[in-house]
């Protein structure tokens, strides 16, 4: 694939992403109804890369002791031969990779989604697998029945002993629990409409039409759940569809729901209504995107940008911050040029010691056929740009200590809470800006268009 991201993937990778589905605690080890504790928010990185962008408050930060460091090379990679191998000697080939999801870690293990196409037959090969995290061996893959296209992100237990999986099937879709150790099923059971998983202390929350929360632990299987008469959870119907594409974002409190050009907030513990809100452009000529991210959540404030389809539309998306107790908003940061045009803030910002590092469009042009060399990553104090640098389309970076690392078209690059940038490498394949790398045992892993690459130092 070339090296650039045209408008057309930018709207087509949003598009094809699920949008609804349950959310539940399904960790095997969970403690009994009595005995359980209360939900307690985590510190980045204590979930140990978990889910989604390392945690529930989907910040992007790992500890420093897991990162690899300033200067970075490839360790190892695993491709679709390595898939194919795995699952079907018999595949006649040549194998193509279409869709890798965000990468999670179970302990030792890098575990992801895969899809391939068997370019001799068409046939889709959509796959789990468990790679270990030093060597890049493949430990086990197992089958998973999909969708063209649809792949969703794997989710870890807090024991690391299961994994849950939400995929497309030709019915609607299924929940999947699975071993983490052996890649056996555990248990499954059918969802509407599948989505994008957050995990949260063994819980799995997914958004929709409705957002469910349901105990889905029954010893090694799941529940039904989504009662919450017998204590299996809470089932919300917010009256409007999330966007494609669309998280949620859970805190010790609150679960945040992106709907439209606004969230809303219920309670964790029952799903009741907490607050709502719509932004507002704060200049009060240009329009908010019609769809937001799931909100970050740093240390005193939640920050969202444009979701994919603002970039997919080159909507003039602002950096909002605001408050995640009672949404009220902060400030915006909206980038522009000396001639007066607006650009975007788009995707999932990280914030490092109150600054808020973000990337987007310095200025969007509707007419424009590629992305490429147009992303600045911008740094943002209370609203004001503090500094910004070149860098290439990318969604989702991620960071330690003081390491931002920025996956791009042309491979990975590690900046400085500074601005300056550190080291750069060249993965031979362009890294997808619509996943988050995970960081662990000290590598970046990063998923590309041809699989999955590990970076160390």
């Amino acid at each position: 694939m070339g090296s650039h991201v045209s408008r057309r993937r930018a709207l087509e990778v949003g598009a094809v992403v699920g949008t609804i589905g349950v959310a539940g605690c399904f960790d095997p080890q969970m403690e009994s109804d009595d005995e359980a504790e209360s939900p307690t928010e985590s510190e980045p990185g204590d979930d140990g890369w978990g889910t989604f962008r390392g945690d529930s408050r989907l910040t992007g930060v790992a500890p420093a002791e897991a990162a690899p460091g300033e200067s970075l090379a490839v360790d190892w990679r695993v491709d679709g031969a390595d898939v194919a191998a795995e699952r079907d000697a018999s595949l006649e080939g040549p194998i193509t990779v279409t869709v890798v999801s965000s990468p999670v870690v179970a302990d030792e293990s890098v575990v992801v989604t895969v899809e391939c196409v068997d370019e001799s037959t068409d046939d889709l090969l959509t796959t789990l697998l468990a790679i270990d995290v030093e060597s890049g061996e493949i430990e086990w893959a197992i089958g998973i029945e999909s969708r063209e296209g649809r792949v969703l992100d794997p989710v870890v237990s807090d024991s690391h002993e299961a994994i849950g999986v939400v995929h497309w099937t030709d019915d609607g879709g299924r929940l999947s629990l699975i071993d983490a150790e052996s890649g056996e099923l555990r248990d499954e059971r059918a969802l509407e409409r599948p989505s994008q998983p957050t995990m949260a202390d063994g819980t799995l929350y997914v958004d929709g039409t409705s957002v469910v929360s349901s105990d889905l632990s029954d010893g090694d299987g799941l529940s039904e759940g989504g009662d919450p008469s017998n204590g299996n959870g809470w089932e919300i119907e917010l009256g409007t569809e999330a966007a494609p594409a669309a998280r949620l974002t859970v805190t010790d409190d609150s679960v945040l729901a992106p709907r439209g050009d606004g969230l809303v907030a219920l309670e964790r513990e029952d799903g009741t209504h907490r607050w709502d809100v719509s932004f507002v452009a704060s200049d009060g000529t240009e329009r908010v995107p019609s769809g937001v991210t799931a909100p970050v959540v740093g240390d005193e404030s939640a920050y969202c940008a444009g979701d994919h389809d603002a970039l997919g539309e080159y909507q003039p998306s602002p950096l909002i911050a605001l408050d995640p107790d009672d949404g009220e908003e902060r400030w915006q940061f909206r980038p522009g040029s000396d001639d007066g045009a607006f650009g975007g803030v788009y995707g999932y910002p990280i914030e490092r010691d109150g600054i808020v590092y973000a990337v987007g469009l310095e200025t969007g042009d509707p007419d424009a056929e590629s992305l490429e060399d147009e992303f600045s990553l911008f740094a943002v104090d209370d609203g004001d740009l503090v500094w910004q640098v070149d860098v290439g389309p990318t969604l989702a970076p991620v960071a330690a200590d003081d390491a931002l690392y920025v996956p791009t078209a042309a491979g990975v690059s590690v900046y400085g809470t500074g601005g300056e940038r550190r080291d750069e490498v060249d993965l031979g394949s362009s890294p997808n800006p619509y996943r988050s790398p995970a960081i662990t045992d000290g590598r970046l892993i990063v998923p590309t268009d041809d699989g999955l690459v590990a970076i160390g130092d």
